[in-house]
């Protein structure tokens, strides 16, 4: 608020009583307020020039992700992201920064932390599960498993493995046939 005058003492005191009591606090800051004695109000802007001081400073938002190799979208820099970029880019995100520490700590402690006959009898070993962090892609691997049953490559023990559970004993172990896919002369009725 700028005044053309001057505003000293009492009158200073009064106009500031005057606007706190009337505009002050959640419920009165919505109010218009109303100006008098040749009073205006100024807009606060920053000038051009601070505009490129955001720039800079966006610019050294994603130099920062650069270096730890994150991607931008995982520390709110979302100007150039897109629903489906942002799944590719969550996928390279466990790839490319998360694994090779995962890798390298489950190395560690089944070197360190479990001993040989453990894993031998118990078949104990560590184990990062970042498939929570692939959701996005949890039909797309379904879907993949589906067609590898289907098609024989993968019994059921192989697929539940792939995803941390238990197997289910020797019936895990049967592998699918498809009827149209045998080889002349191969079983069945001749």
């Amino acid at each position: 608020i700028t005044y053309p005058g001057a505003l000293r003492g009492e009158k200073q005191d009064e106009f500031k009583r005057q606007v706190k009591s009337a505009y002050g606090g959640l419920g009165k800051h919505h109010r218009v307020m109303l100006m008098e004695d040749g009073m205006k109000f100024e807009r606060i802007a920053a000038p051009p020039n601070e505009g490129q001081m955001f720039e800079s400073r966006k610019f050294q938002v994603i130099e920062i992700a650069r270096f730890f190799n994150v991607p931008p979208h995982k520390i709110m820099e979302m100007d150039r992201a897109t629903y489906n970029n942002i799944e590719e880019m969550n996928i390279q995100f466990v790839n490319d920064s998360l694994m090779p520490h995962c890798r390298s700590i489950e190395q560690s402690s089944n070197q360190t932390l479990i001993f040989d006959f453990e894993k031998e009898k118990d078949g104990l070993y560590v184990e990062f599960n970042l498939n929570s962090l692939l959701k996005g892609r949890l039909e797309d691997r379904f879907n993949s498993y589906a067609k590898a049953r289907q098609w024989g490559w993968l019994n059921v023990n192989e697929i539940r493995k792939m995803e941390n559970m238990p197997d289910i004993g020797e019936r895990g172990e049967v592998y699918m046939e498809p009827l149209n896919m045998r080889g002349a002369g191969e079983g069945g009725n001749d």
